[in-house]
């Protein structure tokens, strides 16, 4: 957990469990013990989470504030003439807003690590 004593605000950047700990409530007493830190500091406690994890925030009292945005780029392999994109904008209600796929043109798209 980031804090900036400054503003009174401290995010949570990522929670992660092993495969043979999830669902078991390891994340959920992590981000609890972050909730109750900020409490402690008289934090706003926010996170910038993906779709995919929401419910989780949520059943720990995390309110949705704003839109959520997701890139999706697929590598389709060789020679790169298959590689998509999608961008999807969700509302704070859960309503999706924008949702555009198609082709990636000019270039062979990849990802590398480094």
């Amino acid at each position: 957990m980031a804090t900036d004593f400054a503003t009174h605000h401290a995010q949570i950047d990522a929670v992660a469990t092993t495969p043979a700990l999830r669902g078991r409530g390891a994340g959920a007493a992590a981000v609890s013990a972050a909730i109750r830190a900020a409490n402690a500091d008289w934090a706003h406690l926010y996170t910038e989470a993906a779709a995919g994890p929401l419910p989780f925030y949520k059943s720990l009292g995390f309110d949705i504030a704003g839109a959520i945005a997701e890139w999706t780029f697929t590598d389709a392999g060789e020679p790169g003439t298959e590689d998509t994109a999608r961008i999807r904008i969700t509302n704070a209600q859960g309503d999706v807003v924008l949702d555009v796929f198609g082709p990636l043109r000019k270039g062979n798209h990849q990802a590398h690590a480094h």
